[in-house]
């Protein structure tokens, strides 16, 4: 399923590099209307659907003048400004893979339609490391078994599910989602969680791919049972069709017998 997004823009310049990466990039996951007046942004409104609107904070407009179901977010200058108006902002001045992140999540939010991933789950493993304390090392040795398959050309998935674990110990990468939005997506039952789940993970450094630790140390134990795994793990091996997916798993402690 193809994003339909119109970018309206008054910085010509802006608008073409950014047209230009996206079309180059995600031609397959999201289809770009590019505008820099806003009368012809708004011709084109009244008679082609889009799912997500883009306008610049500084452009002056009347809400009403756009579709009711759009998804709206508004392009700032600066990082760190979450909403302008009661919308979400996007700031414009950082990677294009971060701003198709936040639109994903933007879109996943508030869209009822359901987005499917039909790939092949032949090369899939799951490997878990566990420990029967704290202190042993077991996500030191999963992070590294994370990094060497990564060094060898893998994809990896590194999963850190200790209640006080966190995976920005041994990766870094950009982007601005944590495990919090993925229990929060979890617990609503949001349509389209998978897309949700995109748009959270984290590229690290060394090649392997992560999900940033929870704002909260106890989301984890207290708000995820193991129905939210399951389903959790069924999406995750859906979407990135793992060969190596690096599972340090240290909750739901009556299930773990059966789960290994």
């Amino acid at each position: 399923m193809r994003i339909r997004v119109a970018i309206i823009e008054q910085d010509t310049g802006y608008l073409e590099k950014i047209t230009n990466v996206f079309n180059t990039r995600y031609t397959e996951q999201v289809e770009i209307h590019a505008f820099t007046v806003m009368n012809r942004a708004i011709e084109f409104l009244q008679s082609n659907r889009v799912d997500m609107i883009l306008v610049d904070e500084q452009i002056e407009m009347q809400l009403k003048m756009f579709p009711s179901k759009c998804n709206l977010a508004y392009l700032v200058d600066s990082m760190g400004i979450e909403s302008v108006k009661g919308y979400p902002a996007i700031c414009k001045f950082q990677k294009v893979d971060l701003i198709y992140k936040q639109i994903l999540s933007i879109y996943s939010e508030n869209s009822q339609s359901v987005s499917e991933s039909h790939l092949n789950l032949g090369g899939s493993n799951v490997i878990a490391f566990m420990s029967p304390a704290g202190g042993t090392g077991t996500s030191s040795m999963a992070a590294a078994c994370a990094m060497q398959c990564a060094g060898r050309g893998n994809n990896v998935l590194y999963l850190n599910l200790e209640k006080f674990g966190s995976s920005d110990v041994f990766f870094s990468g950009e982007g601005q989602f944590t495990m919090s939005d993925i229990i929060f997506a979890l617990k609503g039952r949001k349509a389209n969680l998978a897309m949700k789940l995109q748009s959270c993970v984290k590229k690290a450094t060394c090649g392997g791919d992560f999900f940033s630790t929870s704002q909260t140390a106890l989301d984890i134990d207290r708000d995820i049972c193991w129905g939210h795994f399951c389903r959790w793990l069924n999406h995750i091996k859906t979407l990135f069709t793992l060969k190596k997916c690096c599972d340090h798993k240290a909750f739901c402690k009556q299930k773990r017998k059966g789960y290994i």
